[in-house]
C-alpha cells in the first residue's frame, strides 16, 4: 500500500527509493540550490576534495573520477561497508557546515538528495567515467580535460592521491604506460554524447524554466514569441525541451497554446 504524507497540511508521496546497483557502483551527481554555485574558488575546492578523502578513509569507499564544477560536480564511486547515502550525506553536510560558515551563509547548499544511476557493466563504467572527465569540456570551461585542474585526469596520468586509477587503467592494458596512453585517446575520441546522469536531465523548476526561456529568446534575437516564423517558433521549442523544460512550463510561460508545443 502506497502511504502518503502529511506536509503543512498537503498530501505528499514519499521520497522513491534509490535504486541498488549490483556492483555497488554509482555515478552521483550533486549541485547547488537553485543552481546556485557551491565552489567559489580553489580554497573551497581544495576543501570538498579533503573531506572527500577523509570520508574515503573513514568509510572505504572507491573512487573511480570526480570533477568539481563551479555549481555541481559529478562522481563515480563504489561502496563497499558503507551505503552511497551515508556516504554522500557525511560529505555533503561537512561541507555544507564549512560552506556556510566559511561564506556567511545560512540554509541548505545542495538542492534536494543527491542524484544517482547505476553503474552495472563495464562498458557503461567506461561510458560514465569519460562522461565525467568531459565535463568542463562540454559545459565550455576548457577544449580538452586535461587543461582543467578539478578532476581526476592528472591522478590517471600522473600520481594518484584520491581516485583509485588502477581499476580503470588495468581494464585498458596490463602495462600502465601503455594503459595510460590509451586511457588519453579514449577520453579524447569524438563521440555521440553520452546517455548519462546530468544535470539537464533534472527536473527544472518554474522560475528556472522562465530564466531559460527568457535567456534563449534573447540568444536567438525574439522580441515576442507572436511575431516570429513557424520554423524559428519550433527551433524555440525544441531547444527549451532540450534544456529539460516540460511541455506546461514552455505553456505557462510562453503563452504558447498546447496544439504548438505538444509533439514537438
Amino acid at each position: 500500500m502506497l502511504l502518503l504524507l502529511l506536509k503543512g497540511g498537503v498530501m505528499i508521496l514519499p521520497r522513491a527509493a534509490r535504486k541498488i546497483s549490483t556492483t555497488e557502483t554509482y555515478h552521483i551527481m550533486i549541485r547547488g540550490i537553485n543552481r546556485a554555485v557551491i565552489f567559489d574558488d580553489k580554497n573551497d575546492k581544495n576543501k570538498f576534495l579533503e573531506i572527500m578523502l577523509d570520508t574515503k578513509e573513514e568509510t572505504n569507499f572507491e573512487l573511480y573520477a570526480y570533477c568539481l564544477m563551479d555549481n555541481h560536480a559529478h562522481f563515480l564511486i563504489k561502496e563497499n561497508e558503507i551505503s552511497i547515502s551515508f556516504i554522500m550525506k557525511k560529505i555533503c553536510g561537512k561541507y555544507a557546515a564549512w560552506y556556510n560558515y566559511q561564506h556567511h551563509r545560512v540554509g541548505h547548499l545542495f538542492q534536494d538528495r543527491f542524484k544517482s544511476e547505476c553503474v552495472e557493466t563495464n562498458s557503461y563504467f567506461f561510458m560514465v567515467l569519460k562522461y565525467i572527465l568531459n565535463n568542463p569540456v562540454k559545459g565550455k570551461v576548457v577544449e580538452n580535460p586535461r587543461d582543467y585542474r578539478w578532476s581526476s585526469y592528472h591522478e590517471y596520468i600522473n600520481k594518484s592521491f584520491l581516485t583509485d586509477t588502477r581499476f580503470f587503467l588495468d581494464m585498458l592494458h596490463n602495462d600502465k604506460i601503455k594503459a595510460v596512453d590509451l586511457f588519453v585517446k579514449e577520453l579524447n575520441k569524438e563521440e555521440l554524447e553520452p546517455i548519462c546522469l546530468n544535470i539537464d536531465n533534472v527536473k527544472r523548476t518554474d522560475i528556472e524554466a522562465e530564466e531559460i526561456i527568457n535567456t534563449e529568446m534573447r540568444i536567438q534575437g525574439i522580441k515576442a514569441i507572436g511575431e516570429i516564423s513557424v520554423e524559428k517558433r519550433i527551433l524555440l521549442i525544441k531547444t527549451l525541451k532540450s534544456k529539460g523544460l516540460t511541455n506546461n512550463q514552455i505553456i505557462k510561460s510562453t503563452g504558447l497554446s498546447k496544439s504548438k508545443v505538444i509533439g514537438i
